[in-house]
């Protein structure tokens, strides 16, 4: 024990040798404090208290006009390495206070540099580092303007496209053969707000559909995954996050895997609320999810159980329907705006064609092909 305590120092001490340390850090220029936290260990920079945090990024946020890279690591190590939840949750009111979270957007460039990449990463980490409970009630309480839904269809159009060509299912799955446009581009605001700009067409009415986005970096936000993706492995899953994750996200989303997105998605699956029946049963962005339940669901079911008889059964007016729904939510993201101008109208459509198959037809249904009526008639109730 003797031995051990000549060759190290108490915890008090080694506490009183780095509060004098950064008393030190403190004085000096802020080029120096920047040389300092960036060579710092994750082990010591843990150890900042909330007022060093801060002090220390904002003389990192107003040395340049232009992030540089070597700040943006400096950030990053300030904001990822905040291990107790009310240090996350003070320092993100003080930089809210000062709306230094905007500032810090609009002295970046782009979103394709690594200068973004830790920004962000720093960011998610610090949101996340905030009370679980706290933070996951925020994404339920959300308004419906901060609900999305992430790449509804997921693998299925890959899944089942060589059905498309299939004689007994071409009518269900042709589909999937219209063109579409659907492209996301995420540009930094001059207000420091994140706009993604959503251009898309409909192949059915070669009508374009225009529309931005408008992301906060704190701002709560809820994403609905109907299948898993690269970054955030959960599926039938809300997943709560900041503005800045879901604006990352989407950049990268047809880019190479980047890595700290990887590491922070990983963090973002624990943060969950619940699958689509909270959704539903709150009324937020409840159609919507019932939608894709629908032409997911009856698009599994009709591989095993589709036949000519059943598409007489169900007629035209219906299968036309439900293929102009799976076209549309076929895309990478939905959002209120786009659901309330594409989906709404198409899914009141589908109900009046619903309530037009007769009674005779029905009750074949019923009796040849339960699962399906089935299906329809519960998610047709929750759609009206």
């Amino acid at each position: 024990m003797k031995l051990k305590n000549y060759f190290t120092v108490s915890e008090s001490e080694y506490n009183l040798q780095f509060k004098k340390l950064i008393i030190g850090l403190s004085s000096k220029s802020t080029d120096i404090i920047i040389d300092e936290i960036f060579d710092m260990s994750d082990c010591m920079s843990e150890k900042l208290s909330t007022e060093w945090r801060f002090f220390f990024f904002e003389k990192i946020l107003n040395q340049d006009a232009t992030l540089t890279a070597r700040e943006a690591i400096c950030i990053n190590k300030l904001f990822s390495t905040v291990k107790d939840e009310s240090q996350a949750s003070h320092l993100i009111t003080r930089i809210k206070e000062k709306e230094y979270e905007k500032k810090l957007i609009k002295t970046m460039a782009d979103m394709r540099s690594t200068v973004f990449s830790n920004v962000a990463n720093g960011l998610a980490w610090l949101y996340y580092s905030q009370n679980k409970c706290t933070v996951v009630e925020a994404g339920k309480n959300a308004n419906s303007e901060n609900f999305f839904a992430w790449q509804p269809m997921g693998s299925t159009v890959e899944k089942y496209k060589k059905y498309a060509s299939n004689p007994k299912f071409s009518n269900w799955f042709d589909w999937m053969y219209s063109s579409k446009l659907n492209s996301y581009t995420v540009h930094l605001e001059g207000d420091g707000r994140f706009r993604v700009h959503v251009i898309s067409r409909n192949p059915y009415t070669t009508a374009s559909y225009h529309e931005n986005i408008y992301l906060k970096p704190f701002e709560t936000v809820s994403v609905y995954f109907a299948s898993k993706n690269k970054y955030v492995n959960i599926d039938d899953n809300t997943v709560v996050m900041p503005g800045v994750l879901l604006a990352w996200m989407i950049d990268q989303s047809e880019r190479e895997s980047n890595q700290m997105l990887f590491e922070i998605g990983l963090i973002a699956a624990t943060f969950y609320s619940g699958g689509s029946a909270v959704i539903s049963s709150t009324g937020r962005f409840g159609r919507t999810i019932h939608t894709i339940l629908l032409v997911k669901s009856l698009t599994d079911l009709t591989v095993k159980v589709a036949d000519e008889e059943l598409k007489g059964l169900l007629t035209d007016k219906v299968i036309d329907s439900y293929k102009r729904l799976s076209n549309i939510i076929d895309c990478a993201l939905i959002f209120k705006q786009f659901a309330d101008k594409e989906i709404n109208q198409e899914v009141l459509m589908l109900s009046k064609a619903w309530d037009e198959v007769s009674v005779s037809n029905k009750e074949v249904l019923e009796q040849r092909y339960p699962d399906v009526i089935s299906l329809i008639q519960k998610h047709i109730n929750k759609l009206r």
